[in-house]
Parts: structure tokens; sequence; C-alpha cells
């Protein structure tokens, strides 16, 4: 009976035996690139810890242009509310401007006004001469 164990234990022995050999073959391969890895995750750290200190740069420049940029467009808001501001007031003068002129009848050119008054002078000094060389 024992006999008949260890030789239904044979191929499993084999099978161990030949596990071991593999992990000492590569115990042996990871022994001698070991240092080729190490020197990779090493590159690579460096790489990426310029890459993060580049893209952290360029980070902070964009949000140093995006805050410039927002800033800008905030005045150009104001800006442009001040002027619709002054544009309404001036419109609401210019209205008042026309109701005063149709009011009032002001006239756009001075001679026209002079000729007017001219001719009611004229008329007051007939009619001051007339009135006089009636008494």
């Amino acid at each position: 009976q024992d006999y008949n164990s260890l030789v239904a234990a044979g191929p499993l022995v084999e099978a161990l035996a030949n596990g071991v050999k593999q992990r000492d073959i590569l115990r042996g391969k990871l022994h001698r690139i070991s240092p080729l890895l190490d020197s990779l995750l090493g590159t690579w750290s460096d790489y990426a810890s310029a890459r993060k200190e580049e893209l952290t740069i360029q980070s902070e420049h964009y949000r140093n242009e995006q805050d410039a940029l927002q800033n800008d467009q905030r005045g150009g808001t104001q800006e442009l509310m001040r002027l619709e501001r002054e544009i309404t007031g001036i419109q609401r003068w210019l209205g008042e401007l026309s109701v005063l002129k149709h009011r009032f009848a002001l006239v756009d050119d001075v001679k026209v006004l002079e000729q007017q008054l001219l001719a009611a002078k004229d008329a007051h000094d007939e009619l001051a001469g007339a009135l006089a060389q009636s008494r």
C-alpha cells in the first residue's frame, strides 16, 4: 500500500520538482532584469514628475489667462452697460428737446428768426407811427 501511494504520488512529486525548478529559473531571470526594471521605473518616475510639473505650470498659466479674460469680459460688460445708460439718457434728452422744439416752435436756422423779428419790428414801427399821426 505504501508502494502504491508512492507510485501514485510520483507524478505529483515530479510536478512539484518541476515547479521548484521553474521558480528558480524565473527567479534568476527576475534577478537579471531587476536592475533594468529599476532603471526603467526610475526613468519613468523622473519623466512623470517632470511632466506633472510641466502640466501644473501650464494649468496655472491657463487659469491666470482665464481669470484675465473673465476680468476683461466683466470690464467690457460694465462699459457696455454704462454706454447703454448713457444712450438711454441721450435718447431721453433728444425726446425732451423734440417736445420743447414743438412746444416753443424753436427754429434750427437763426436767419429765419432774425427775419421774423425784423418784420415784427417794422410792423411795430409802422403801427407806432400810424398811432402817433392819428393823435
